[in-house]
Formats: C-alpha cells, sequence, structure tokens
C-alpha cells in the first residue's frame, strides 16, 4: 500500500509546487524603484474606466483580494485623475467618500452615473450622487472644502506619480509589484479573480 501512496502522494506535492509558481514579468512585474511610503496593497481605479467598473462591481476582483489578506492588511482604493473630464474632480469626491466612509455605498453609485447614465458633468452631479447614497449636502459640502479632502486627493495624485500609474485598474502589493493580469489564469472569470487574489497574497506575503 505504501509503495503505491508514496509516488502519489509526490505527484501531489509536485503539483502544487507548479500551482504556486509565481514569476516576475508574468504574474507581477516589479516597479523601477520601491515606494516606500505605498499602502501594503493598493487599487487605482476610475470611474470613467469600464473595466474599472468590471473589476470592482461584476467581478468582483477587489471583494476577492480583500478576503485573502492577513489579518490588520487592508486595501486601499485611490482614484485616477487622468481619466474624463471631471477626473480630478472625482478623485476629489473619492477623497470625501473615504472622510466620510461611505465608500462602498457612493462607489455603485457613481459608476452607474458616469458610465451608465452619463449624469456627471459637473461638481453639483457629484454632490447629487452623494446624495442619492445617503449624504447630507451639507456634509459633503463641508467635507470637499476641508483640508483634510484637500489632502488626501494630494496624497492619491501623488502616490499615482509616485508608482508611475499608466493605467487602470491596476493593482500595487508593498509599493514594490504590480500585478499583471495579463498573466494570470483567463480560462473563465472565476479562475481569473481567484489567481489575481492569490497573486497579491504571494506577493505580500511571500516575496
Amino acid at each position: 500500500m505504501k509503495k503505491y501512496l508514496l509516488p502519489f502522494v509526490a505527484l501531489l506535492l509536485s503539483f502544487g509546487a507548479q500551482a504556486a509558481s509565481y514569476s516576475d514579468g508574468k504574474e507581477f512585474v516589479s516597479l523601477k524603484k520601491t515606494v516606500q511610503d505605498a499602502p501594503p496593497v493598493l487599487e487605482f481605479f476610475s470611474f470613467y474606466c469600464p473595466s474599472c467598473y468590471q473589476y470592482d462591481e461584476v467581478m468582483k476582483v477587489a471583494d476577492s483580494v480583500k478576503k485573502k489578506l492577513p489579518s490588520g492588511v487592508t486595501l486601499t482604493q485611490y482614484h485616477a485623475s487622468f481619466m474624463g473630464p471631471l477626473g480630478e474632480d472625482l478623485t476629489h469626491a473619492w477623497s470625501v467618500a473615504k472622510l466620510l466612509q461611505v465608500e462602498d455605498k457612493v462607489k455603485p453609485l457613481m459608476f452607474e452615473a458616469v458610465q451608465k447614465n452619463r449624469s456627471v458633468n459637473t461638481v453639483d452631479d457629484i454632490r447629487a450622487v452623494f446624495e442619492k447614497a445617503g449624504v447630507n449636502a451639507s456634509d459633503f459640502d463641508a467635507a470637499w472644502n476641508s483640508f483634510a479632502v484637500k489632502s488626501l486627493t494630494a496624497k492619491q495624485n501623488a502616490m499615482a506619480q509616485a508608482v508611475e500609474l499608466s493605467g487602470v485598474p491596476a493593482m500595487f502589493v508593498k509599493g514594490q509589484y504590480q500585478v499583471n493580469p495579463k498573466g494570470l489564469n483567463t480560462q473563465d472569470v472565476s479562475a481569473f479573480v481567484t489567481h489575481f487574489a492569490e497573486t497579491v497574497d504571494y506577493l505580500l506575503t511571500t516575496r
């Protein structure tokens, strides 16, 4: 019995090692230089980006990544200012959402307003989305004009420059690596999302 069992166990271990194989240039790429003050796990997105909508609202990539994160580690999401006519304002709006801790309420509504309804053309339109999410207009205005929000917006823009952000969605780990979606398992959506989260976990805990 042992004679047959041992080769089988060896085969399983060999398969597991292959499945857990990751390489620079395939599943991830190393940044040119380490960004020392980057959050452990950082995702950049834009409300103007159709792929970002698919990642977050349809495929639930961010949710899958969050489930794999070690205790005490969170996923930080920043908005990219370089897309669309209100890109900078929407980054500022995302700072407001973070300050008021209503990101989960605002995000799907803002995606819908920007991409589906195309109803966001001014700051007043942005405010209307926040009101729909349950935020009082006066609270929105106070946050919008606050020093904390201005600082967070500047921080998002500075971090985008630091990691040399060129497109979204983009996920970075430890300020050293960027997940490369083109190198992940694309057999189906479930496999892709799982491989994405596992790659983040590998970069965070093993590299």
